[in-house]
């Protein structure tokens, strides 16, 4: 019965990967300028789309011609990624970067999700132009990952269980129980359920062209603001155990940032939360790192008006 329930969410997947590439076909038809564009086409061999938006086309114009190409005497490089399709989140990050670049003279190579047009336009006006692309591969892809999360899935009884699971030496169990509690929104799930197999599925897939790219001895450092969910976390997790330091982003209007030397470090702001919240007189839930409530919670009765 699982593995059909598990068949039928991998043919829900794929249907919803196709209506998700419609949908941003349609947003990427919508957020550019098609006669500017076109117009540009005419007048030279390489394509330079032109964008709906008048403020990012003058943004991408200022800052390439403030930007100005560094000599850089080290081959030694940081990565910034951009992974959440957000000009402000992107724009951030490579300030930093650059920052970062700019002190230890170190190359910038740039990470996005496969398919962000306006990404890359954003990235190359920083003058990256080494850009990674994650991609979700292709349905054979897929599936032979989808073999592998039974494999690993089909020892795993409980979420307890779970939440210790390893694979490559990273914590892919946590990362599994965090996506399914962000997007299921059910933490009183205990069960392995099928849409277990399809995260774990899509998180491999992830982890081995993190592995691949991450790879590289040259890069020094990481820079990634927010540490949860994919491909964030597993992001983070692969990058410190290449011994690659990650720099995260604190702020917005006012930047700063935390370094991450390895993955003990990252679950740190969730020990200090814990500290500080069981200090001050809460109970926590073991497998929410989120979740406090009050001791014995159940012998308090239900409020059921509020008013």
């Amino acid at each position: 019965m699982i593995y059909f329930k598990i068949y039928s969410l991998f043919l829900y997947n794929e249907i919803k990967i196709i209506l998700v590439k419609v949908r941003n076909y349609i947003i990427f038809l919508r957020e550019i300028n098609i006669f500017k564009t076109l117009i540009s086409l005419l007048k030279s061999e390489k394509i330079n789309i032109n964008f709906s938006n008048n403020y990012f086309n003058t943004y991408l114009d200022t800052i390439s011609k403030i930007r100005k190409r560094r000599k850089i005497n080290s081959d030694k490089k940081i990565i910034v990624e951009g992974f959440i399709n957000q000009p402000e989140y992107q724009i951030n990050n490579l300030i930093i970067a650059r920052k970062i670049g700019d002190i230890f003279n170190f190359g910038i190579d740039g990470i996005l999700r496969n398919g962000d047009t306006k990404g890359t336009y954003l990235f190359k006006s920083h003058g990256i132009n080494q850009i990674y692309y994650l991609n979700e591969g292709n349905i054979l892809k897929r599936f032979f990952y989808l073999f592998i999360s039974i494999k690993i899935l089909c020892k795993i009884k409980s979420v307890k269980d779970l939440i210790k699971l390893k694979y490559k030496n990273l914590d892919i169990g946590k990362c599994l129980y965090e996506q399914f509690l962000r997007f299921e929104k059910r933490p009183g799930s205990i069960q392995i359920e099928g849409i277990y197999y399809i995260y774990l599925m899509k998180l491999l897939i992830d982890q081995d062209q993190l592995l691949n790219i991450y790879n590289d001895k040259k890069i020094k450092f990481l820079v990634q603001s927010e540490t949860q969910y994919f491909p964030l976390r597993t992001s983070i997790q692969v990058a410190l155990f290449k011994k690659i330091k990650v720099i995260s982003r604190i702020g917005r209007r006012y930047l700063s940032v935390k370094i991450y030397n390895n993955i003990k470090e990252s679950y740190e702001n969730r020990l200090i939360l814990l500290g500080i919240m069981t200090d001050s007189g809460w109970d926590f839930f073991r497998n929410e790192w989120w979740h406090y409530q009050l001791f014995n919670s159940k012998n308090f009765p239900i409020i059921d008006d509020i008013t």
